[in-house]
């Protein structure tokens, strides 16, 4: 039952996953008791599961439970122990607490590292966790040299087709977008999309993510016409598979943007205002590292309706939304 709820959390069929590990769980301590390590690993997974279902508080409180009982039933150095800790530090950068987090990935690598080869996927997978929260925390350089040593360590232990490598070309590209080098950042979306495509088909859930990031890179380096038709293609398989999920109101704005850009406004202007409404409405959902998109989807509103020259309804959305809930850039003259 764990590794079917797994392989429906990997299909992104998020809520099967969940509903699967919620009874697993509940029949695995039933059985063995609350701090057996099965109900430790159950109970760690099924926080995974409440996190990827947006369901952040009830996630950490889990994580918090799955470390301290992990610690006094199996010891600090423990492997599971060690990915439960992981497990709370992205819960802390969840809730955007990363002085919380990074002491705890921190450790949690330096211990992994200690007692695993270096090529392990449980060490390699929390040195990517670590590059994450040095992303957020704006430890760029930090950051770029772990994403790029668990590139390589990927490529050389699994290949280059590798889900997990495909990932990491994913967060190192990221990364290189973050630090101003947007022609790295391109040429690696390009590749990291092309090879999810051939390996994992059209419709996976890390194709889509790939669909979303190079659209979004195209639209930032001012190539909003190679941007449409990825963020078009994202948009739809959103739709189909998780239609409530506040990425797929996100996916909505940011086509809706592509639109603007290209002076195509009646048809940008329903994403848009789908977007922000949808991600307004979804705000508690969305995780802290991601709460500047719903700024961003009030901008594109305002922006849409002052390019295209509708002074009433771009007075009455900025009244509605108010300069806090808005970019400051949305009233600066032309």
């Amino acid at each position: 039952m764990n590794n079917l709820a797994v392989a429906y959390a990997q299909a992104g069929r998020t809520a099967d996953a969940l509903r699967l590990h919620e009874e697993e769980f509940a029949r695995t301590q039933a059985r063995l008791g609350p701090d057996h390590p099965d109900t430790l690993i159950s109970l760690g997974n099924l926080g995974v599961e409440y996190r990827l279902n947006g369901r952040q508080d009830d996630a950490f409180a889990l994580f918090e439970e799955a470390l301290k009982r992990s610690e006094a039933r199996l010891g600090a150095d423990y492997l599971d122990t060690l990915l439960a800790k992981i497990n709370l530090a992205k819960g802390y950068r969840d809730k955007g607490r990363l002085a919380e987090a990074l002491p705890l990935f921190e450790d949690a690598v330096k211990r992994l590292g200690a007692q695993l080869d270096p090529d392990h996927p449980q060490l390699l997978v929390g040195m990517e966790e670590l590059a994450n929260a040095y992303r957020e925390a704006g430890r760029l350089a930090d950051a770029l040299t772990l994403y790029e040593e668990t590139l390589n360590r990927y490529k050389t232990k699994l290949g280059l087709e590798h889900l997990s490598t495909l990932r990491a070309m994913n967060n190192l590209a990221n990364a290189y977008r973050d630090a101003g080098r947007l022609a790295d950042a391109v040429t690696l979306h390009e590749e990291t999309l092309k090879r999810r495509r051939i390996k994992l088909g059209p419709e996976h859930p890390d194709t889509v993510q790939s669909l979303d990031n190079l659209g979004r890179l195209y639209l930032l380096t001012g190539q909003p016409a190679r941007a449409e038709p990825l963020l078009r293609e994202a948009l739809l398989i959103r739709e189909k598979s998780n239609p409530d999920d506040w990425r797929t109101f996100d996916a909505r704005g940011v086509l809706g943007a592509s639109l603007l850009v290209q002076q195509k406004h009646a048809e940008a202007e329903s994403l848009v205002v789908a977007g922000y409404e949808g991600l307004k409405a979804r705000e508690a959902k969305i995780p802290a590292a991601n709460k500047p998109r719903l700024l961003d989807a009030a901008g594109q509103v305002v922006r849409l309706h002052k390019a295209w020259d509708k002074p009433e309804k771009f007075r009455s959305w900025a009244e509605k939304l108010g300069p806090a809930s808005l970019p400051a850039d949305v009233f600066a003259k032309p």
